[in-house]
């Protein structure tokens, strides 16, 4: 049963109002009355966001048993469909992390059904429980969602969790198309990347599911398979094999007496990805030569490496005012749009790389590095880059950031340690960075001008807003502030987590009322910060729309509704 405090005292009933129940309304976490998502909107809340760390009025439990339960009962109406929809979102690349999508296709891979069986021999009819055919289908999406053997060793973890399932033949037969469709080059890397995950080591996940068994290896193929078991290198008939050339490398370093020198080399001749490197050999010699390997579009690493690592290569004087050279090589890779796209870099991990770099040190670890502006200015561009935007709308648009206390209670899930109402900020400045015509407003239970502009860097932007605590939400606030003002907006867009209760009208009651004083059929674009289950928009409103994430679509489906 999931709890909930509620942060409405009679003291503040009596200061702000209480919005009270209105027909297909139900109670929400805050104790007011909202509408409630429907459970496919709850699903792709989860898939998007995750579970966050909980929020204000209830715990990171009590947010994975609501995601929980509303994903069972999709699975439950049509299992397919909820397959589909991982498909979707992570073919999209909407979501931050992977793990709730691995999540989803465990439990969808655990579903059973029962067939009645018939014995020719004339035994009595007797039940058998198999797997159902979108159980099946959820174990082949595994090859396509899990990218990283840190992806499927996730998802054998939730596989085996109690209560789901154990690895017949059907199961590892197509769990082990990870290993037989992958390109035998790209495998090559991540079996010398990733030796071990989650306790699951390569060897393991390959006892455990045989690929070999299930489809004949070529010898490129078997030499990888052969080096799992054992680690047994290449034969000297494969040694020049291009594919293979991670494995050699591997095993010409893991001899005696190698050097960062030989790392270095072996980096740029062999493809060697530097988690294979023992961590005393990875100097600023061997970061240079993954670096470079990068830049050039070589050794299997991309603009995501370059993301994650601006720290390490801060701290070994890669990124440096006397390295002039590499930080204009790097700043021009940053702000490359094709970069961004083909290595499908979710804007998130640019502003947490921005959000960390800026701050000189790691969240975790030891060493400091000194913040180049260019780099800090590059990754604020980069952001921006990583969205696609069409043509304006060219609406009238006013921005509604809930900085109410529920929205300091809660973090975004992978969001850079934001909290709720200072990510709801940053993407409100993605929007106004999209269309020209635009104002904002901060709310708790009154609405007043935020002071915000695109031309503001990011980080500004999450120090500013984070100067403005509230108190109670009344989402209603925005509608009524743009009212008794007189304002002309075609759409309002608020993020929030929509845990409203203060004020005397709901948000659709005030909208109605705009409407009908202002004469403009005003829209409503709800942009969900956390997971629960909570929302303003009115079922069959055509002019309300409901969105969830943070992710590079988010600006296109704003704009598109906004346009018709």
């Amino acid at each position: 049963m999931m709890k909930f405090q509620t942060s409405a005292s009679s003291s503040n009933e009596s200061l702000y109002g209480f919005a009270p129940r209105r027909p297909g309304m139900s109670r929400n976490a805050a104790g007011g009355f909202s509408f409630k998502v429907s459970d496919w909107d709850q699903l792709d809340r989860f898939l998007i966001l995750g579970t966050t760390d909980g929020t204000y009025y209830i715990g990171k439990d009590a947010v994975v048993e609501l995601n929980a339960e509303a994903l069972n009962r999709c699975l439950d109406s049509d299992a397919d469909r909820v397959v589909q929809r991982v498909l979707e979102i992570t073919r999209e690349n909407r979501a931050m992390s992977k793990d709730p999508a691995l999540f989803v296709l465990a439990l969808a891979a655990s579903r059973k059904r029962s067939r009645a069986v018939a014995p020719r021999d004339g035994r009595p009819v007797f039940t058998i429980e198999e797997s159902s055919p979108a159980a099946l289908r959820a174990l082949e999406a595994v090859a396509e969602v899990a990218r990283t053997f840190t992806d499927l060793s996730h998802f054998i973890t939730y596989l085996r969790k109690p209560k789901q399932r154990g690895m017949g033949n059907g199961v590892m037969r197509r769990l082990a198309g990870w290993y037989n469709q992958m390109a035998v080059g790209k495998l090559a890397l991540q079996v010398v990347k990733y030796q071990a995950r989650d306790g699951v080591s390569q060897r393991d996940a390959y006892d455990l599911l045989h690929p070999a068994r299930w489809q004949q290896p070529d010898p490129v193929r078997r030499a990888v398979f052969d080096f799992i078991v054992d680690g047994r290198l290449p034969s000297s008939e494969l040694a020049n094999a291009p594919a293979l050339r991670p494995l050699i490398g591997f095993g010409q370093l893991r001899g005696e007496g190698a050097t960062a020198a030989d790392a270095a080399r072996l980096i740029a001749d062999s493809g060697l990805p530097i988690e294979a490197v023992p961590s005393e050999l990875q100097t600023a010699e061997v970061y240079e030569a993954v670096l470079n390997g990068v830049l050039a579009g070589k050794g299997g690493n991309t603009l995501t490496w370059l993301v994650r690592n601006l720290g390490n290569l801060s701290k070994r004087g890669l990124l440096s005012y006397s390295r002039s050279d590499i930080v204009e090589q790097v700043c021009a890779m940053l702000k490359d749009e094709e970069a961004i796209k083909s290595a499908r870099v979710h804007p998130v991990s640019i502003l947490k790389a921005l959000l960390i770099y800026k701050q000189g040190h790691s969240e975790r670890g030891s060493g400091q590095w000194d913040v180049v502006p260019q780099v800090v200015d590059a990754l604020d561009a980069a952001f921006y880059q990583s969205f696609r935007y069409l043509a304006p709308s060219g609406k009238r648009i006013m921005l509604g950031i809930d900085v109410s206390g529920s929205m300091w209670g809660e973090t975004v899930s992978d969001f850079g340690n934001l909290s709720a109402h200072q990510a709801a900020a940053v993407m409100a400045l993605v929007v106004a960075n999209a269309e020209p015509n635009w104002s904002a407003v901060k709310f708790d239970t009154t609405a007043r001008p935020i002071n915000i502009s695109p031309r503001m860097r990011l980080d500004d932007v999450v120090a500013h807003v984070a100067t403005h605590k509230g108190g109670g939400t009344d989402l209603a606030s925005t509608i009524a502030y743009a009212r008794k003002n007189r304002i002309r907006v075609d759409a309002f867009v608020l993020f929030s987590d929509y845990e409203t209760w203060a004020g005397y009208n709901h948000s659709h009651e005030e909208l109605d009322l705009y409407r009908a004083e202002m004469g403009i059929q005003a829209k409503v674009v709800c942009v969900a910060t956390c997971p629960n289950s909570s929302t303003v928009a009115p079922p069959g409103d055509a002019g309300c729309l409901q969105v969830v994430g943070f992710d590079a679509n988010v600006p296109k489906l704003i704009q598109e509704f906004l346009a018709d």
